[in-house]
């Protein structure tokens, strides 16, 4: 099923961004391919928008002014001989070179480039990439260890998270989870940014606060979600590694035992009452 929205800016939009948490998915059978979303922008201003063609605005009407009524309700003159032909001017006026027709889904890098300078215009930093997988799948892999783990546990993002020194410590399922990750993106090809275990190391050793006196303990947005008993995102996150582990035939225990008691969570939820 398609879904769309519709959206309306007024005045000067340089730049638009549409951030999809997640896809729509019918059923489990789907959820190996997303749907489409159709986003369409309605704006009212003049100035080019990065990597697309504005069309020239219709001009407004103009009421008429009191002598132009009063010359509408006069008889009309006598026809004037008709004068002569001008001879047209020659355009030297400079002309604007049209952009070239762009692709949707593949705009290109320049576009990037592009959007990258106007968001580092407003202060922001910002880094375009030609390849965005290695980012991606590395970022995908730190979120799915610790969103699932946290989710199962009932624990934030904490110090303890890369603690590996006794046997009951989590940071040795965190690691052992990320290097399962790190296998699955081997696998497919995908040479990661950085490395996930280092990722999580660093985040926990953060402070909480400004002044660094509160220890770092971050809900994840699948904790929020299950604290809340609202769906989670595990399908689009661990559960994305689980099929890719399919896919290319690689064994996915951690991933598949976290995805299938995340998904047990939720279950659990329509086999109880609200008030448990």
């Amino acid at each position: 099923m398609d879904t769309g929205w519709k959206v309306s800016l007024g005045g000067h939009a340089a730049l638009l961004l549409v951030a999809l948490i997640g896809w729509p998915f019918a059923n489990d059978s789907q959820s190996a391919a997303p749907q489409v979303v159709n986003v369409t922008l309605v704006t009212t201003d003049e100035e080019p928008r990065v990597g697309a063609q504005t069309p020239p605005r219709a001009p407004e009407p103009v009421a008429p002014r009191v002598d132009e009524e009063v010359a509408a309700l006069s008889p009309p003159p006598a026809p004037r001989p008709p004068e002569p032909p001008a001879r047209p001017k020659p355009d030297t006026a400079p002309r604007a070179k049209a952009p070239a027709p762009l692709e949707p889904d593949r705009p290109g890098f320049e576009v990037i480039r592009q959007v990258e300078q106007l968001i580092r215009s407003s202060g922001l930093l910002c880094e375009g990439y030609r390849d965005l997988r290695p980012v991606q799948w590395s970022k995908l892999i730190f979120n799915s260890a610790v969103n699932a783990i946290g989710a199962v546990t009932n624990t934030p993002h904490a110090p303890y998270y890369a603690n590996t020194d006794q046997l009951a410590d989590l940071g040795n399922l965190v690691r052992n989870m990320m290097a399962e990750g790190v296998a699955i993106a081997r696998a497919k090809g995908i040479e990661l940014s950085g490395d996930p275990w280092e990722m999580n190391c660093r985040a926990v050793r953060q402070g909480g606060s400004d002044e660094g006196s509160a220890a770092y303990a971050h809900v994840t947005s699948m904790l929020d979600d299950v604290r809340n008993r609202r769906p989670t995102e595990v399908d689009w996150i661990t559960g994305s590694l689980v099929r890719a582990a399919r896919e290319v035939g690689v064994a996915a225990p951690y991933h598949e035992t976290l995805y299938r008691l995340v998904k047990a969570i939720e279950l659990g939820w329509s086999q109880q009452p609200a008030d448990h």
